[in-house]
């Protein structure tokens, strides 16, 4: 099957949103049962570990989200929390997969896009994690590598390149937060670490897509409407569920549009990845900030101080 549509976005396809995850909407640090374990020297991924993203609401007031992956008996579970907020914000946290993910061989569904997701493996820099019992469904493989925080500031471009990712921005809220974060003196402690992903790739072609992804046409009147407008469309069965493409030669700039699949008699548009090798340098429009690392998670160490730099910013 030819690529579709690959979504270019790095979270969707870094092990952040693979992950369940509930929700929060507090200031409180997640429950976890996990307890912290030490800066690795194994070449793996020290958990439990975090993430932070930096989120405006409808009235262009900043909060901060962490969160915090725990992992217990191979099995994952994630917790976000808004950490930081400006006054008058309204925090909406939204980290969950689509509900819907389908392979050739499984259709993988949960209502709030919280996929069971277990450890396969976590060693030499690279992470699988697997929608299936013992990896043997679908799985994705991030290779990564560990970058040492041990007495640098927190104010390093490891860490701004990433939570301060728009350099063109000119919005006063955002330039007042940045400018605050870089006056900060912190500085990380001996066991501190991050992780930046390097590469991922699935070890099976899918399709994602959520319930309000519906499309207002059978599929034959779908297939039908694409053929009169001289598009070559494919069918095939996944999983016993039909589907159907337009080949990607035939309207590249529109590509997304052009695959649906049938569940239950109701048609959903979706989103096609493959098995292809996904270099997340190319995420990035400098490739210098890429070579020089970037931070997508954080051990606890590197955590707790990271976090605390976070609620000392202004909150209006």
């Amino acid at each position: 099957m030819q690529k579709k549509y690959i979504k270019n976005t790095l979270l969707s396809i870094a092990i952040g949103l693979t992950l369940p995850a509930c929700g929060g909407g507090s200031n409180d640090t997640p429950v976890t049962e996990n307890k912290p374990t030490p800066a690795t020297t194994t070449n793996s991924i020290s958990f439990p570990a975090s993430w932070f993203t930096l989120e405006t609401d409808e009235d262009k007031q900043f909060f901060i989200v962490e969160t915090q992956l725990s992992k217990r008996n191979n099995s994952f579970t994630a917790q976000s929390n808004v950490i930081f907020q400006q006054q008058n914000s309204h925090p909406q946290i939204d980290i969950g997969d689509y509900q819907y993910i389908l392979t050739k061989e499984k259709l993988y569904y949960n209502q709030a896009g919280n996929h069971a997701v277990d450890l396969v493996e976590n060693k030499n820099n690279s992470i699988t994690i697997g929608y299936g019992s013992n990896g043997q469904g679908l799985t994705t493989t991030i290779n990564y590598k560990i970058i040492p925080l041990a007495n640098r500031a927190v104010t390093s471009a490891v860490i701004t390149n990433q939570l301060f990712d728009q350099p063109d921005a000119i919005e006063s809220n955002y330039l007042k937060l940045k400018t605050a974060f870089q006056k900060s003196s912190a500085t990380f402690s001996q066991n501190a670490e991050c992780y930046q992903y390097l590469n991922s790739k699935n070890n099976q072609e899918t399709i994602s897509f959520n319930d309000n992804f519906t499309v207002n046409e059978t599929l034959e009147q779908w297939i039908a409407d694409k053929q009169s407008n001289n598009f070559t469309v494919k069918q095939e069965t996944w999983a016993g569920y039909r589907i159907a493409f337009v080949m990607e030669q035939d309207d590249p700039k529109n590509a997304h549009d052009h695959i649906v699949v049938e569940i239950n008699h109701q048609l959903y548009f979706a989103y096609y990845d493959g098995t292809q090798l996904n270099d997340h340098s190319a995420y990035y429009s400098d490739p210098q900030i890429f070579k020089d690392g970037i931070c997508n998670l954080y051990n606890s160490s590197a955590t707790d101080t990271l976090k605390t730099a976070l609620q000392g910013l202004p909150r209006n």
